[in-house]
């Protein structure tokens, strides 16, 4: 296949060489019935940014570990499952050859940090659970910080920037995953995770008085599932992501396209229907952002931002939450400066926030 691909992008034609339709049209569903089960039971967005920010900010900086405790779950899930793929689905992680530099790691997770707190969300909050609900901020900025990221890795890649990357190996990033036992997998995992719906359910309608270990457990469970599902898209390899954003070359990867769409597909036809519901099966009200909120200049902004540092290291909160669990030292830099930078910005924040009046000033007003 190198040869006649050599002869394809020599005359032109985009060579396709790491599509994977099968396994990221899977993948993609994993995620948005994922999204679609944590949205029922808990009543959470299921928004990665807005898990790792939030658990840091009400660590650290409200000290309050109670609020933190759902995320918290949904991050060590997140963790489980990226071990569960390392060890039966090694590929789903791109080799330590084929990663960008480290200074491309930090640069890229400043902007991540800045652009999702400024735009509130990314790709999962804003693409899988913002889209479906019609919300008008999340129709701006995915097109946004979808269209600076394709610009961004095609420019860096045009430019040929050393100190971006350490140069990708199409032979060794040629994907496994659309093979016929990754295929099966995901099914299985489907038919798992309709199963373990069934058995929630029975759960709750025997009113157990456990109600709040089988929430935690339906966070950390979700967290798994999203994470074999980040692995299965090919999410979880920069350099996939980046062959998708870099629209110039002629090895074009149109692959996570059908990732948003089989996750979409799934939320637009389940979130209209669970919202309508009067509350969530373990919570008695929606934590679900406003679908007519503002759009204003910070958003598109901060969409910007993140679709900048997505464009230069192909990573984003969900996948570098999910590679975390093996230790490569380059997403390891990268989520720790993504850490630091959402504390940062969050503690800049409430310094520069107005004071709460007390009740006597709020009395005399």
């Amino acid at each position: 296949r190198g040869a006649l691909g050599q002869r394809k992008r020599a005359m032109g034609y985009y060579t396709f060489e790491t599509f994977t339709p099968a396994a990221s049209l899977l993948g993609g569903i994993l995620l948005g019935v994922t999204a679609s089960i944590h949205l029922r039971f808990t009543g959470h967005i299921t928004g990665m940014s807005g898990i790792f920010g939030g658990a840091l900010r009400e660590v650290y900086l409200s000290h309050s570990l109670k609020s933190a405790q759902w995320r918290t779950f949904f991050f060590f899930g997140l963790l489980s499952g990226g071990a569960l793929l390392n060890y039966f689905l090694p590929s789903a992680f791109a080799p330590s050859p084929a990663f960008p530099t480290y200074l491309a790691f930090g640069v890229s997770a400043v902007f991540v940090g800045l652009g999702t707190r400024l735009g509130n969300g990314c790709t999962s909050g804003h693409g899988i659970c913002g889209l479906p609900r019609f919300a008008k901020r999340s129709w701006v900025a995915v097109p946004t910080f979808l269209f600076v990221a394709m610009g961004v890795a095609s420019l860096r890649r045009w430019l040929e920037l050393d100190w971006l990357e350490t140069g990708y190996s199409k032979a060794v990033l040629r994907s496994s995953l659309d093979s016929n036992v990754v295929v099966v997998a995901s099914a299985i995992l489907l038919v798992l995770g309709t199963g373990l719906v069934a058995v929630i359910l029975s759960v709750f309608r025997e009113e157990t008085n456990d109600q709040r270990t089988v929430y935690f457990l339906i966070n950390y469970g979700c967290g798994v599932f999203f994470a074999v599902g980040l692995g299965i898209s090919g999410m979880t390899r920069p350099a996939k992501v980046l062959d998708f954003l870099d629209i110039a070359s002629k090895t074009w990867d149109p692959s996570l396209m059908l990732v948003l769409g089989g996750a979409c597909g799934v939320s637009f036809l389940s979130f209209p229907v669970i919202i309508k519901k009067g509350s969530a099966v373990c919570s008695r009200s929606w934590d679900v952002p406003s679908s007519s909120g503002k759009v204003d200049l910070k958003l598109v902004l901060g969409a910007a931002l993140f679709g900048i540092g997505w464009g230069i290291a192909g990573v984003c909160p969900g996948p570098g939450m999910v590679y975390l669990s093996t230790g490569q030292p380059g997403i390891l830099l990268f989520m720790a400066v993504l850490a630091l930078t959402m504390l940062s910005h969050d503690a800049l924040m409430a310094k520069l926030a107005p004071p709460t009046p007390t009740g006597n000033s709020a009395k005399k007003k």
